[in-house]
């Protein structure tokens, strides 16, 4: 008989008593709250967990907090009395519907599965799909918009009317605002050669000089000065220079034609008194054909405008 009530003794404390003879368990969850009680996505939220612990048991914050893709875990702190623990973890969420908080290692223990539900932001239950509304303008809007509707209409129209003679003005302005270089190029070589009197035997100085002067020739009239003789140099001066300016330069051409085959050397001062007389033609007759070239230029304006 007494074999028979130690039997069932031990089944019933098996029963009624697991936990107390069997439990690993270190520590027990006394309470949970959230702050506030009802939060929704991208709200701050802090969860104070109520913990009773083993004695010898330690907890402590840890270096690095558990993250996931839907929460931040901002910050986590303990409250300790006794075998009495408070954690607060300080949390935002990312996500709405029934989750659980990422598993929080406290050094002794393991928080986890703790449960919390996330609010949407938005109110479903009270929204309802709005009617479309119309096509809303800026103030002016048709109006700039038939304005912007006829340029654009126009310019084709009038690009190709006038694409003739605009080009023929655009030549002339290239012309009239590029006609100087040659003038300017002569010049500068001019000057070099005027300030190296000293230094230059007079046949290089000649010759950099007529070669200069033929440059320059052959650019602004158009007419091929390099290709003919000094004799021949006569009919095309005429074309553009006055029978006084045509008998100075073919008497310095002629006279530079003797120093480069006599192998002499003029005296300074005639090499200076013929590159000025140059330069003086030069720029007489650079002054005739911009008068001319600027006068041509405004008639075509005219015209176009009529």
């Amino acid at each position: 008989m007494n074999k028979f009530l130690y039997v069932f003794l031990f089944f019933i404390s098996i029963l009624f008593f697991p936990k107390f003879l069997f439990s690993e368990e270190v520590f027990s969850i006394t309470d949970i709250e959230f702050k506030p009680k009802e939060f929704l996505i991208g709200e701050e939220v802090v969860c104070r967990v109520d913990l009773q612990v083993k004695e010898g048991v330690e907890l402590f914050v840890p270096e690095k907090f558990a993250q996931d893709k839907w929460i931040d875990i901002n910050s986590i702190k303990i409250d300790r009395k006794g075998q009495f623990y408070k954690v607060y973890i300080n949390f935002t969420s990312f996500k709405m519907g029934n989750l659980f908080l990422p598993v929080v290692d406290l050094g002794g223990i393991s928080l986890k599965n703790i449960a919390l539900y996330i609010q949407p932001s938005f109110n479903y239950e009270n929204s309802k799909i709005e009617e479309p509304k119309g096509q809303l303008y800026l103030p002016r809007t048709v109006t700039y918009s038939l304005i912007l509707i006829l340029f654009l209409a126009a310019v084709p129209v009038l690009i190709f009317s006038l694409s003739g003679k605009l080009s023929n003005i655009r030549v002339k302005f290239i012309e009239f605002f590029t006609r100087k270089r040659p003038f300017k190029i002569f010049t500068k070589e001019c000057l070099y050669l005027k300030d190296n009197l000293d230094i230059l035997e007079s046949k290089v100085f000649y010759t950099k000089l007529i070669k200069a002067f033929r440059t320059y020739l052959t650019v602004s009239t158009k007419d091929d000065f390099f290709s003919v003789t000094t004799g021949e140099m006569e009919v095309l001066l005429l074309r553009h220079f006055d029978r006084e300016s045509v008998k100075d330069i073919l008497s310095i051409v002629k006279h530079s034609d003797e120093i480069r085959f006599s192998f002499k050397n003029e005296n300074l001062r005639r090499e200076e008194k013929d590159i000025l007389k140059i330069m003086e033609v030069c720029s007489n007759f650079e002054k005739n054909i911009g008068t001319d070239n600027l006068n041509e230029l405004n008639e075509n304006l005219f015209e176009e405008k009529i």
